[in-house]
């Protein structure tokens, strides 16, 4: 976790990660309050079957992908993305 802002809230937001399920759909990291993440970054790892529907977006940071991505949509603003073992067409 690298901070450049709000130190005390990098902790609140490291020890309670943004997760929000509706179904069968997880998204984690997705925040609507841009200013209070100002400054402030935080790597998530995250573990699904190699099957699963991935979308993957990162402002500034890199995506690594082992495997897990059927038709995997992986996207970075200024980071790198490796990935390895896609399934499907892969964008």
């Amino acid at each position: 976790m690298n901070h450049e802002g709000n130190e005390e809230k990098a902790r609140e937001i490291a020890a309670n990660p943004p997760i929000e399920q509706s179904g069968d759909v997880i998204r984690v990291g997705q925040h609507q309050d841009r200013v209070q993440w100002h400054g402030i970054s935080i790597d998530y790892q995250i573990e699904a079957p190699a099957g699963t529907l991935l979308t993957a977006n990162s402002g500034s940071g890199d995506i690594v992908d082992e495997g897990v991505g059927q038709n995997a949509k992986l996207q970075t603003g200024s980071g790198d993305i490796r990935a390895t073992g896609l399934e499907g067409p892969s964008r």
